[in-house]
């Protein structure tokens, strides 16, 4: 009726079908990643993020603040670090920043 599966081939279409344990938030991420060091590291970048965005000039800093908000919400809640469409969604959130603080009188 139907051919037999070597054992080989069973046990890897079973570990396929494993979940593997992740974590779904860059704080849990980092830790198992890097440890500590990397979780530090991690806050510090924040800061210096966030020191970068109070020196923007006042008409910017809305922006600036609502798009580190936006860009940090998620990868707290459900994303993780590595997934494509955040990173995705990241860059295009400083590409978009980067255009705001040029400006369209600047070229």
């Amino acid at each position: 009726d139907h051919l037999p599966i070597a054992p080989e081939r069973l046990a890897r279409a079973e570990n396929m079908t494993k979940p593997e344990p992740h974590p779904h938030n860059a704080g849990l991420q980092l830790w198992i990643e890097t440890g500590a060091l990397g979780v530090l590291l991690g806050i510090a970048f924040l800061a210096a993020m966030a020191r970068r965005v109070g020196r923007l000039s006042p008409a910017l800093r809305p922006w600036a603040t609502a798009l580190l908000a936006v860009g940090v919400t998620p990868v707290l809640v459900s994303f993780g670090i590595w997934q494509v469409t955040y990173l995705a969604m990241a860059a295009m959130a400083a590409f978009a920043l980067t255009l705001l603080r040029e400006g369209p009188d600047s070229g």
